[in-house]
């Protein structure tokens, strides 16, 4: 098991562990202090950081490959890369300003944004883009997720391996019909103001598209659903099946989870939810366990549920929180009786 944590309960650095299950052994296996990274945070990984509310230093997050023999993660904008049986470390040079670094399943190729582009490298030889997206405009950006999906939905991410590490999933985001909004420093009125992005309720959000990265190719194929009724894709994912989508109504009361067909990029409804108030986004669902089979959670009889296949399978006396596994013969979930919500058990 892998691990991020720090050294004790007064060091702010967190550091990457493993712990044996056999023994409960745990192995340093990175400390970041000792690493010489001088660059500096990206405008986006400082925003998921404050999303976060966190405050440590560090490896906040890490990525691993398929078998979990490799992860990368960044310190202050640089990544790095690291055996996990060894603790070999080795500097991923992509440039400066590095965010949300994911592995190929195979471990060979690295998916990153640096700056306002997104770039796939390989793993031997990162200083060589294998593909690179990226706008003229400053207002288009790709492989991140728009300002709505981060803050309000807490969806971080913007890109998906596929599991045979063939494919991405990846979002633009174009910004410019967000208004722009100027800030300035009461403490120092003479400073130069700043100006910001921010869709102020009822106002036009961020227009956030998907595409379908072949990486042999290069080719990009755009994934296609009625983005004028449901604009807002508060989850996506990438299982053994292919892509899934989660797109919700403006209002927020109607909600589609989308297989999406790897190839040409149509997708299809496999599960449907609205309610005349609100649908609630529960962390870790949906899950995908077979092509139109899906794992998920709604309100039902007074009750948040677990559904699957569209049928509530937990009583209507426990409120399901969040979902942490599912495969094909069972769902890890959290949840707690309905008429005590100061506890919360692992089901």
């Amino acid at each position: 098991m892998f691990f991020a944590r720090s050294k004790s309960g007064s060091d702010p650095v967190t550091c990457l562990w493993a712990c044996d299950s056999n023994t409960g052994r745990e192995r340093l296996i990175v400390d970041p202090s000792e690493l010489n990274a001088d660059s500096e945070r990206s405008d986006a990984e400082r925003a998921v950081r404050e999303r976060l509310r966190e405050s440590a230093e560090g490896i906040t997050s890490y990525d691993t490959d398929h078998g979990c023999t490799t992860a990368v993660f960044t310190v202050s904008g640089s990544v790095f890369r690291v055996d996990l049986a060894t603790g070999e470390l080795t500097a991923v040079d992509v440039g400066a300003g590095a965010f949300d670094p994911r592995l190929s399943p195979d471990g060979q190729h690295l998916a990153v944004v640096t700056g306002t582009t997104f770039k796939v490298v390989s793993i031997a030889a990162p200083q060589t883009p294998l593909i690179e997206l990226s706008s003229d405009s400053p207002d288009i950006r790709w492989g991140v997720a728009e300002f709505i999906a981060a803050e309000e939905m807490g969806r971080m991410r913007g890109h998906w391996w596929s599991p045979d590490g063939t494919q991405l999933l990846v979002a633009r985001v174009d910004n410019s019909p967000v208004s722009e909004w100027s800030l300035s420093d009461p403490a120092q009125p003479w400073a130069q103001h700043q100006s910001m992005k921010y869709p102020a309720a009822g106002t036009a959000n961020a227009t956030a598209t998907f595409h379908l990265l072949d990486l042999s190719s290069g080719a990009l194929t755009p994934v296609e659903w009625d983005a004028a009724a449901f604009e807002y894709v508060a989850r996506a994912s990438w299982d053994s099946f292919g892509p899934l989508l989660t797109v919700q109504s403006r209002d927020q009361r109607t909600l589609n989870v989308l297989r999406v067909d790897p190839i040409d990029g149509s997708t299809t409804a496999i599960w449907h939810d609205e309610d005349e108030h609100w649908v609630e986004l529960v962390p870790g669902t949906p899950v995908g366990i077979g092509l139109d089979n899906v794992v998920t959670a709604a309100d039902r009889d007074g009750a948040r549920r677990l559904i699957i296949d569209g049928e509530p399978v937990t009583p209507a006396d426990l409120q399901v929180r969040s979902v942490i596994h599912a495969h094909h013969d069972g769902v890890l979930f959290t949840a707690n009786p309905i008429d005590n919500g100061t506890v919360q058990h692992l089901w």
